[in-house]
């Protein structure tokens, strides 16, 4: 049987390095170039930044002139070499020949102050290295990043302008696009396709988690979290998160307000009323400093609170740079007194999964394609995920309903410049974002976010918001059959280039639930999937189309 794809049913480091009062006194050429540096006289227009971190001008071995020798041997944390240069918030690129200086394959970055490090691969060859970051709003500071233990030659340093046309930008975003769907394809195609262990689907109270970031009053909405609550609860959102929980004393003066046990208490106590559970987190310090004491007195004075469904440990802990054994400390502590609750923590960087696992009852993966990756980049992350933990853990997905196309613009990510128009993802882009989550083996979903700060608000735009929480209600009607176990899953070649990917889930398999989804933008074409035990099924699926029915109907 063909079916077309149809609505359900019927149908996700930064390094903040503080700006210096440098003066910009290099001319700027009418070809837009803002720095040449080839260290043939001294570094005074360079500022080193870093504990023990030895920058030198030595005889260049390319040339008559000098070469930077930026020695961070002595350190296990990076270091920087850094300048003021060039118009702020434009799109610069920042290019430099660098070498190892013992020769040994090794890495060097190129950063912008407030925004990402770009590393690249550089050995015993000298190698151009560049990098495209959009420049701050306010403090066009660069940097070349060094890792520790290291010692990296660097000569002829250039920034410059960065000058595309709308035709040049589409064309090279396309090709992004395009290299990041192979890398995808690629990794699907190597993946285990392991399959989620017995009962991973429903650890927190036997429901099928689904779950929204960062629920809590704004000022541009005038709803009291009352009523917040209530509407997520109505929709199907069986569960709430609240950034507000991980802030520190540092960060803000409402610290007490915002992040004090009784606040949270009282958070809790509007869930319960309301008939939704809370994933509860930690002062981020406490975390990131193993404050074990602070740890217990939260955990204790709100562990028997029946709103209280899951504890939230760390954000991010590998672009944080958070120490496992850190967090496998606190995560012990949590357990020692309230073994009764499952501890989650987000891992961005799935290659680093297995690093942080030990910490953590559920591993949650967040990766946020849309408008500059294709959406099968969700999938990856997932499937790294359970290969990690063989199976044995709920991998949660992050799902983007955020304007992350913004984050990449503030951060000044390469990606930066190939943005026409900022967008967030459609309904159709967040349906098929989570049901190809589901089809990959993710055992729980946690939208991001409600309040995603200067990313978006979910309610922006009250039609998609309205659109997201039908959604919702139509996966929490699927009631015990998506916490169900998993029966098969894998993936299926489709025409020009794509791949359907499926799952099933429950007792049997023609009694199961099948959720079909294609993260391509183009069809699939008709499809033939064998699921084992002589049951074949044909699914035809249109650009980020989907499937959700019972196999027994699908061969009528």
């Amino acid at each position: 049987m063909t079916v077309s794809a149809t609505p359900l049913i019927a149908l996700s480091c930064l390094c903040l390095i503080a700006a210096a009062a440098w003066t910009d006194d290099a001319p700027v050429s009418p070809a837009g170039t803002h720095l040449r540096e080839t260290f043939d006289k001294d570094l005074a227009r360079w500022r080193p930044q870093g504990a023990g971190f030895k920058a030198t001008i030595v005889p260049s071995d390319r040339d008559d002139d000098g070469m930077a020798r930026l020695d961070n041997s002595g350190s296990d944390g990076m270091a920087f070499l850094g300048t003021q240069a060039g118009p702020t918030g434009e799109t610069l690129a920042l290019s430099f020949m660098a070498r190892t200086a013992d020769g040994e394959p090794g890495k060097v970055g190129v950063h912008r102050f407030g925004g990402p490090i770009v590393w690249r691969d550089i050995g015993a060859d000298w190698t151009k290295v560049s990098g495209e970051l959009r420049a701050h709003e306010k403090t066009p500071s660069w940097y070349i990043a060094v890792p520790g233990r290291t010692v990296v030659l660097v000569d002829e340093v250039e920034l410059s302008s960065v000058v595309r046309s709308d035709d040049e930008r589409g064309a090279r975003l396309q090709a992004v696009m395009r290299q990041a769907q192979a890398g995808a394809v690629s990794a699907l195609k190597r993946a285990d396709s392991i399959l989620p262990g017995p009962g991973t689907s429903s650890p927190i109270a036997g429901e099928f988690p689904i779950a929204f970031f960062t629920v809590r009053t704004t000022g541009d909405r005038e709803m009291p979290l009352e009523g917040i609550l209530g509407e997520l609860a109505e929709a199907g959102v069986n569960l709430a998160h609240n950034s507000d929980f991980e802030d520190w004393p540092e960060h803000t003066q409402y610290y007490e307000k915002l992040n004090s046990n009784a606040a949270a208490r009282k958070y809790l106590d509007v869930a319960l009323d309301r008939g939704i559970g809370v994933i509860m987190g930690f002062d981020r310090m406490m975390a990131l400093k193993a404050n074990l004491e602070g740890i217990r007195r939260r955990v204790s004075a709100l562990k028997t609170h029946p709103a209280l469904q899951a504890w939230y440990l760390f954000d991010e802990p590998d672009i944080h740079a958070a120490r496992a054994e850190d967090l496998v400390q606190v995560y012990q502590a949590i357990k020692e007194l309230d073994p009764d609750h499952a501890v989650v923590m987000t891992i961005a960087d799935a290659a680093r999964i297995g690093e942080y696992e030990a910490a953590c009852d559920v591993v949650m993966v967040d990766t946020y394609p849309v408008s500059v990756h294709p959406l099968i980049c969700v999938a990856p992350p997932i499937e790294q995920a359970l290969s990690a933990t063989k199976g044995e853990k709920p991998i949660w997905m992050a799902v983007q309903v955020h304007n992350n196309d913004l984050h990449h613009l503030h951060r000044g990510s390469e990606l930066a410049g190939l943005i026409a128009q900022p967008r967030g993802p459609t309904v159709d882009e967040i349906r098929c974002m989570t049901l190809l989550s589901l089809a990959h083996g993710a055992s729980g979903l946690m939208f991001y976010a409600y309040d995603a700060w200067k990313y978006g608000k979910a309610y922006d735009d009250p039609a998609r918001y309205a659109g997201i929480l039908d959604f919702v209600g139509e996966m929490a009607a699927l009631g015990p059959a998506l916490p169900a176990d998993c029966v098969t899953r894998g993936t299926a070649p489709g025409a020009n280039g794509t791949l359907i990917s499926y799952i099933v889930r429950g007792d049997t398999l023609r009694d199961g639930l099948l959720i079909a989804a294609n993260g391509f933008d183009r069809d699939t074409g008709p499809v033939s999937i064998d699921l084992g035990e002589n049951t074949t099924v044909t699914l035809s699926l249109r650009p980020h189309g989907t499937v959700v029915a019972k196999v027994a109907d699908l061969l009528k």
